[in-house]
């Protein structure tokens, strides 16, 4: 256990730094050799605490690696709070020698790969911190996968500090239920607000709750706001509902005491290397893909075990939708949309729109040489608008944006009487040129 993730760090910093490493003898080729561990990997999921550690230590660009995600956010705390020779560095690749110091946020080590010869691991949990608690079901068996070589004598073991929940955060899952139940009725009543509000109110409206929702972190309700062709929704954001449930898992059950810490990673670190083969396997093929369908139907038609589909998604970050989408409505429900991303988000109640999409909808459903009323025109167009969330008024002559046409007659039956009326004959096809302008 430890008192706070500051103090720990900078006790084992110290010792590096005052060059008491550990070592072990190992044999190499028959004969004795000792290893000396003069590296440390420090994992710690707050940018904020691994800024406050390298300010309290003394340590110097050249002394540490920072490994997180590469923001711009994360990019300007770095050069205001530390200088401008402190920047996001990298994983280093094989062959590469390690500086002595390297941090690492879940955002990176997640899938990465560690090819350090001596590099000890040091894990830092702090449950009653969001950010800083260490997922043990998921995490800590991927934290102990990260270092790749075998010469590594250190390579299947790793430090592990952490802080129980706290009397004063403790909770029931009633009384999570509870606070959910609130925020939800909350919720409610302000998409319902929105929803009769006169139409001149609703975008100023729509940018009160946007701010609230990054002010206050949806700590009171679960109100999103999707922008669509430039109109403002509000939406309930289902994905922090989710991850509510998670954190009290995390928090109140798998930390609840020491004991229960021990019996969770007791029966966490039970991964083979046949399920880090496939996940490492599977992973190489989804960085590969750069279609979303492609990469739902690999992740949800695969044949891995239940194990390796859990670690796989651990390994995804939240911040990617695919793996949103496969929480929410797993396997069978994606297959049955068409993993098409369109079909998906209706399903969850998220508006969208795509002018890629749009293009392609009406170049499915038009063809050059077809003729049409300006009735028949308009309506066709209005289907096509309403299926893809595009909140525009169709009009007949929206389809000169995307064929050259002509004005001519056809005859019809009207009231079982054929009459000529004047229709749009859709000459030739623009796609070329709007790609070219697309490109440009």
């Amino acid at each position: 256990t430890m008192k706070s993730v500051g103090t720990k760090a900078e006790e084992i910093i110290n010792k590096y730094l005052q060059g008491n490493f550990e070592r072990i003898v190992v044999m190499r080729e028959g004969k004795p050799v000792e290893i000396v561990s003069d590296e440390a990997v420090l994992y710690v999921n707050s940018v904020n605490h691994i800024i406050s550690i390298i300010k309290k230590c003394g340590l110097t660009p050249e002394q540490c690696n920072i490994l997180c995600a590469e923001t711009e956010d994360n990019k300007n705390r770095l050069r205001k709070k530390l200088g401008k020779n402190f920047t996001i560095g990298s994983v280093p690749l094989k062959g590469d020698k390690w500086k002595m110091f390297t941090f690492c946020t879940r955002t990176v080590y997640l899938g990465a790969d560690f090819y350090s010869t001596c590099a000890q691991s040091f894990i830092f949990s702090d449950s009653n911190s969001d950010c800083l608690a260490v997922d043990i079901e998921e995490d800590l068996p991927q934290i102990l996968g990260r270092q790749r070589l075998e010469e590594n004598p250190w390579k299947n073991s790793a430090t592990f500090f952490y802080r129980y929940t706290a009397d004063y955060k403790k909770m029931t899952f009633e009384e999570l239920m509870e606070e959910i139940e609130k925020k939800k009725a909350k919720t409610e009543s302000l998409l319902r607000s929105f929803d009769n509000a006169f139409d001149q109110d609703k975008h100023n409206l729509a940018e009160s709750y946007r701010d609230l929702a990054s002010l206050k972190s949806y700590k009171d309700d679960y109100v999103a706001v999707n922008i669509n062709d430039g109109v403002l929704k509000p939406i309930f954001n289902n994905l922090v509902l989710v991850n509510e449930i998670r954190a009290f898992k995390i928090q109140q059950i798998d930390y609840a005491d020491r004991f229960i810490v021990f019996i969770t990673i007791h029966n966490s670190l039970t991964s083979d290397d046949l399920v880090n083969q496939e996940v490492s396997d599977f992973l190489s093929q989804y960085r590969e893909l750069t279609e979303a369908r492609k990469k739902l139907i690999l992740l949800c038609e695969s044949r891995l075990s239940k194990k390796a589909i859990d670690i796989i998604l651990n390994q995804i970050p939240d911040s990617d939708y695919i793996k949103s989408y496969y929480t929410l409505l797993g396997p069978d429900r994606l297959k049955a949309l068409g993993y098409k991303r369109n079909n998906i988000e209706k399903e969850l109640g998220i508006v969208t729109f795509s002018w890629e999409l749009l293009r392609q909808e009406i170049y499915s459903n038009f063809k050059e040489e077809e003729k049409y009323t300006l009735s028949n025109l308009k309506n066709k167009l209005g289907s096509i608008y309403s299926s893809i969330n595009y909140q525009s008024t169709a009009k007949a002559n929206d389809i000169e944006n995307y064929f050259e046409t002509r004005t001519c007659q056809a005859s019809i039956e009207i009231d079982g009487k054929k009459k000529r009326v004047n229709c749009l004959e859709l000459i030739k096809s623009k796609r070329d040129i709007i790609e070219e302008r697309l490109v440009d």
